[in-house]
């Protein structure tokens, strides 16, 4: 008998556009660049690779690869680093799953190493797998 996977909820275009658009809000209520596009092209491949069940079978790897492409590709105009990690926490929510509590230095360290090129993609698929937590609801916490 074939093992079923679960369905995974994907982050859409909207998803991505709206976090971006939050996490600079959050930081400057005036600034108009929220939701911008820098690098619509890979922005559109982000959309299609993260479904690649052959490239990226699993929930770490696919939250992985948001984070990663987002800040590496420069995404968007602004708040790449911050967009990146909201993206897998709102991901891992979306599919019942969550990262440990985090504090906002761990946070900064991680997207600054991605930023950096001191942490590549496995590297960050590890950091995830190691700190994901599943449950029925989600509610992630950083302090």
């Amino acid at each position: 008998m074939e093992e079923t996977r679960p369905i995974v909820k994907y982050l859409d275009k909207e998803a991505l556009i709206l976090i971006n658009s939050s996490v600079i809000q959050l930081e400057n209520p005036k600034s108009e660049l929220g939701g911008l596009l820098h690098c619509p092209n890979s922005f559109e491949y982000l959309l299609g690779i993260v479904k690649d069940d052959d490239f990226f079978p699993t929930l770490e790897e696919k939250a992985a690869q948001y984070c990663f492409k987002i800040i590496t590709d420069h995404i968007f105009l602004d708040g790449n680093k911050r967009a990146g990690m909201a993206a897998v926490i709102w991901f891992l929510e979306r599919n019942t799953a969550y990262l440990e509590p985090l504090s906002s230095d761990n946070i900064v360290n991680v997207t600054l190493s991605i930023a950096t090129h001191k942490m590549d993609l496995k590297k960050l698929v590890n950091w995830i797998r190691k700190r994901i937590r599943f449950s029925e609801s989600t509610t992630s916490q950083i302090v």
